[in-house]
């Protein structure tokens, strides 16, 4: 049996029969928020805490929140410019170059750099390799069939986004020679 539903909640993410997930993002934007809002000049702003104290809380406090589960839905450019913009405002403030500051000399690149953190994109991606080796490896029937859902030629959004991650990585040279493509052989390279 078949159960079609509007709106579907997924390892704390939801998904909606119309591909919004925009309303999605601006939750988890004002969680973050309110959980970076009370440390934002206290603690992330401080320089008696080291830069790496500052990361770790970023991370545990405010992260956790913004990006909990996040790689199983494919965000929309804005979804992701929204939590993005959430991200790189706690590390500017923890670099010390606020985006109003009248020295502000770095972009957003030139901040993460200086930290020696990755792009919130980078983030999902290596969320989204790891939660499909465990689906690789477990294969839960029921999600495995909906995965290879298509309507026509399109496949679900989801499954492009990770057919662009593997092609990526083959096209950094990440895999090994010979290794299959996620278009090309879905079953070896699955294998």
């Amino acid at each position: 049996t078949l159960h079609l539903v509007e709106h579907y909640k997924h390892l704390g993410t939801h998904i909606d029969h119309r591909d919004v997930h925009v309303d999605n993002a601006l939750s988890r934007v004002r969680s973050a928020l309110s959980a970076y809002a009370p440390l934002a000049h206290k603690l992330y702003g401080s320089s008696l805490v080291s830069v790496r104290h500052r990361l770790h809380f970023f991370r545990t406090l405010v992260m956790s929140r913004l990006t909990h589960n996040l790689h199983v839905c494919a965000l929309s450019a804005r979804a992701l410019k929204r939590v993005s913009a959430v991200y790189m405002r706690g590390l500017r403030r923890i670099h010390g170059s606020p985006r109003f500051s009248a020295d502000n000399a770095l972009n957003d690149l030139g901040v993460r750099r200086a930290l020696g953190v990755d792009s919130v994109d980078a983030l999902l991606l290596v969320a989204r390799m790891r939660y499909l080796g465990r689906l690789v490896r477990q294969r839960p029937p029921t999600l495995v069939a909906l995965l290879h859902f298509t309507s026509g030629t399109r496949r679900l959004p989801w499954v492009d986004l990770v057919a662009r991650d593997t092609a990526m990585l083959s096209t950094l040279q990440l895999l090994p020679d010979g290794f299959p493509t996620f278009d090309g052989d879905p079953a070896a390279w699955s294998e």
